[in-house]
């Protein structure tokens, strides 16, 4: 059975993180819902979707560094949802 255990927003405001919680270790799981998606007023390279991992019981989240002429890409910004099983 999985559970949340939290949520947080993710955007400029919050770019990277960290959730430590020993739940992870049972199994821990993400679901990111982004706000916009592939296609929405895009100017240059594209989306810069935010990156995330658990290991042991660590929870870290970050964007992808600006590449070149990436200056113009569109940050996805949503709401981080985490749980364990």
């Amino acid at each position: 059975m999985a559970r949340i255990i939290g949520d947080t927003r993710v955007d400029a405001n919050n770019p990277s993180g960290t959730v430590v919680d020993d739940r992870f270790l049972q199994g821990g799981w993400v679901s990111f819902q982004p706000e916009n998606t592939a296609g929405d007023g895009y100017l240059d390279h594209g989306v810069r979707a935010p990156r995330f991992s658990i290991d042991g019981n660590v929870l870290t989240w970050s964007y992808p560094p600006i590449n070149g002429g990436a200056q113009f890409d569109t940050i996805q910004t949503g709401t981080l949802f985490y749980g364990a099983y």
